[in-house]
Order: structure tokens, then sequence, then C-alpha cells
């Protein structure tokens, strides 16, 4: 199997399943899951940011890939010491990933300029979460909306029906858009994950302070107890 197909098939396996994931855990096991949200975040911000401002396709040059691992192991290491890190990194991911769906479909362009634009709906999410104190349900809809859209975009790169290369740029957004049916599943997916994220709300204890992590606030209710 040559590199570049290897490559192309296990970036659709992670997607998928991190997608999946991401849309259906619940928060109990979100927390769990932030430091590798956190590095997903990082790693597809970091390379897509590359992409868009030197014109190359995602994942295709080695300065997208480095950059984009070293950012995924910063916001993974911030989500890992400060879990409402890793909450905001999700808030404000949702804000990207809507925001470039959105102005995909309606067929902004070029590449650099879709970016821009839906990094800032993203930084805009990003604030609306910090000033409203961990809105539990505002994350649950933007994980579950936002895993749906990465399961779809990891799926058609199985199919190939999207190069990797494509995913950092509006032209996954463009295809979910044009199709009735890609949407659809998006939606469904979304509501099915949000759905299964509600039915575990209520055995989630959340830490109260937000700027230490799930594991450290845990050992110290073990201990006082």
């Amino acid at each position: 199997m040559a590199p570049g197909l290897a490559m192309t098939i296990l970036m659709g396996i992670l997607a998928t399943v991190l997608g999946v994931a991401l849309a259906v855990a619940g928060l109990s096991v979100y927390f769990v899951m932030l430091p590798i949200s956190g590095f997903m975040v990082g790693f597809l911000g970091g390379a897509a940011a590359i992409a868009a401002l030197l014109g190359d396709g995602f994942l295709a040059s080695t300065f997208g890939i480095v950059v984009g691992l070293a950012l995924g192991v910063l916001c993974a290491i911030l989500s890992y010491f400060y879990w409402y890190a890793g909450v905001l990194l999700a808030a404000g991911f949702f804000g990207f990933v809507l925001g470039a769906s959105i102005l995909g479909w309606i067929g902004i362009g070029p590449d650099w300029l879709l970016f821009l634009l839906a990094l800032a709906l993203g930084i805009v999410f990003f604030i609306i979460a910090f000033v409203t104190y961990f809105p539990i349900f505002f994350v649950i809809v933007g994980t579950a909306f936002a895993g749906s859209a990465i399961a779809i975009g990891g799926v058609l790169v199985l199919l190939g029906q999207v190069e990797m290369s494509a995913i950092g740029t509006g032209a996954l957004w463009q295809i979910i858009g044009g199709s009735w049916i890609l949407w659809l599943v998006w939606v469904i997916g979304a509501f099915v994950g949000v759905g299964a994220q509600l039915s575990m709300i209520s055995r989630i204890s959340l830490p109260e302070d937000r700027w230490t992590s799930v594991t450290a606030q845990g050992q110290a209710r073990a201990a006082s107890s």
C-alpha cells in the first residue's frame, strides 16, 4: 500500500471514530476526552491555518503537519491541566465548524477568506462560552454538531469522495451543504449526539473550580470524604 493511501485511510478512520465519539460521548466521558479533543482541535486548526494562508492543501506540506502537531500538543496539555480550557476550545471549534459549513455552503471564497471568517465566528463562540461560565448545554450541542461533521468528513475520505487535502478548506462544507442527504445526515447525527449526551447529564458532577484538572478535583473530593 502506498504511503499516501495509507495516510489517507488512517486519517479517514481517525476522523470518523473521533467524530462519532465527540458527538455521542456523555460529558463524564467528554472530560476524559478533553486532552484528546484538545489535541484534535489544535492539530486541525493549526494545519488548516497553514493550508489557508499558504494555499496548500490540508496536510499537504510538512510545515503544516509540524505546526498542527505542535499546536495540538499545546492544546492537549492545556486541556489536561485546566479542564475549562478544553471546554472553551471545544466551543470555539464548534463556532469555526458552523461558520465554515455555512460560508462554504453559500460559496464564500477564496479559502483564506473562508478560514478567517470562520475563525472570527469561532472566537465569538469562545468568548460566549467564557462569559457564560460553562454553559453545559452549549457544549453538548457544540460537540454533537462538530463531531457529526467530522465523522462525515472521515467517511467521505474513506469512500474517496473527498481528498484529504480538502478537509482543511471549504470543500468539505460545500459538499455537505450541496447535498441535502449529507446535510440531513449531519443534522440527524448531531441530534442523536445531543440525545445521547442528555441521557447521561444526571450522572455528571462538574468541578467547582474551572481552572483545575478534573483528575485533581476528583482526588481532592476523595481525600475530603
